[in-house]
Parts: C-alpha cells; sequence; structure tokens
C-alpha cells in the first residue's frame, strides 16, 4: 500500500513561522498542538503500515527534526519513505534530508505512465492523475488531481484506495496510434500519407482517419 501526505509545516526552529497557525489552521491554539495533531496522524498511520508499504510525503515538511523519529518508525515496520520536495524545503538541507528520507526527490515524479506525484500541481494527460500538494484550502477543479495537504484531507493520508476510485472515473490510457493522449496533436512531417486523413497543414483528422482505415481493412500503423 502506498499512503499519500504533504504541507505538514511542523514548526520549529528558523523552518516554519507560526502564523500558519493564524491564517490556516487556527483549530490549533499553539504551535505544540499544532505540531502534536501531526505526530499523531503519523502514528495513526505507521499502525497501518505492513512490509513494503510506502508513505510519500509531498513537500513542505517544516522542521524536519520532527520527521526524523516519525521516519524510524516507518522503517522499524519495514515500509518506506519517499520525500518530494516543495516550495518551503530548502535545497540546502538536501543532503541532511536524505539521512531521514529513505528517498529523496527535488523534482515531480511518475509512479507510473498513469501516476505523476508532485508538490505543486503538474499538468497531465486526460487518461493521467496527479496527487499533489500545496493549494492550502483551494482544490483544482479537475478530476484528473487529487491534493493530498492536511488541511485539505482531514489530517489523514490519502492511500491507493482513493487513487483508485478516482482513476475508474478517467479515459484509459492507451498508446496505441491515434488512440494516445496527445493524438489530437500530430501533424505529418516525413512520414507517407496514403492511410491518414489530413488537412493542408497535414494535420490527421482522427476521425476521419480510424473510419478510413476500418474501411480499407488497414493493419499497419
Amino acid at each position: 500500500m502506498r499512503y499519500f501526505i504533504s504541507d505538514t509545516h511542523y514548526i520549529g526552529g528558523d523552518y516554519q513561522s507560526d502564523n500558519i497557525l493564524n491564517w490556516e489552521r487556527n483549530q490549533f491554539s499553539n504551535k505544540e498542538e499544532h505540531n502534536a495533531a501531526i505526530d499523531k496522524m503519523f502514528y495513526n498511520l505507521v499502525k497501518k503500515i505492513k512490509p513494503g508499504d510506502e508513505v510519500y510525503h509531498l513537500g513542505d515538511i517544516g522542521n524536519p527534526v520532527y520527521m526524523s523519529f516519525i521516519n524510524s518508525l516507518i522503517n522499524k515496520k519495514d515500509g518506506r519513505s519517499i520525500l518530494v520536495m516543495g516550495n518551503h524545503d530548502r535545497h540546502e538541507d538536501i543532503e541532511y534530508l536524505r539521512t531521514i528520507f529513505d528517498i529523496v526527490y527535488p523534482y515531480p515524479v511518475y509512479l507510473s505512465n498513469k501516476l505523476v506525484i508532485s508538490h505543486h500541481p503538474v499538468n497531465v494527460w486526460p487518461s493521467q492523475l496527479n496527487v499533489h500538494g500545496h493549494l492550502h484550502g483551494l482544490k483544482l477543479n479537475s478530476p484528473n488531481h487529487i491534493c493530498c495537504s492536511i488541511n485539505d484531507v482531514g489530517y489523514k493520508p490519502i492511500s491507493d484506495k482513493q487513487i483508485a476510485a478516482a482513476f475508474s472515473k478517467l479515459p484509459k490510457f492507451s498508446t496505441r496510434f491515434l488512440e494516445e493522449p496527445w493524438a489530437n496533436m500530430y501533424q505529418v512531417i516525413s512520414r507517407e500519407t496514403d492511410s491518414l486523413i489530413v488537412d493542408e497543414n497535414k494535420v490527421i483528422d482522427i476521425s476521419a482517419t480510424k473510419a478510413y482505415r476500418k474501411a480499407i481493412n488497414y493493419k499497419g500503423k
């Protein structure tokens, strides 16, 4: 099982201002209460972890010292912790972060040809899903995006179950010619067009080409 969470913003030292308690997390009266609530979230998660499970933190940790202890608990359960860095995570800390997390990515990552994880939302094809953080009280009006910022998911990580449910509502991903998500952008530059219906700019008319190929029982690409 994979679990996804982001934007913990642990308050401590000079990593995170407690101003976040005023504009977003005002259910907490002080930073100690805030940090303790996030700890509790992770403790509850660790109880569920089985060998081979993975916990993805999609950026904006806050003070990473807090994650050092949490990740030690994850590792004791034979789970793995992965960080995709956010805009508030310091790149000068990357080597330190690599002593805490099993893997650290400073950029978005494709977990499959259909699933992209990132801190900021990224553009994806209609058949792909982007799990991200960063939005803090906002959401994208898009079936292709899931925000896992803790304050937006009730301080509970999302899992593969929610991701599978989201995929069930998306079109099937295909790399078959003329069925790819990028098929509507094809423009012929050097190949023969005998089996393709193209306009004056050599842009392929997908519907017409499929109908023509079906009519002539075309077997090639």
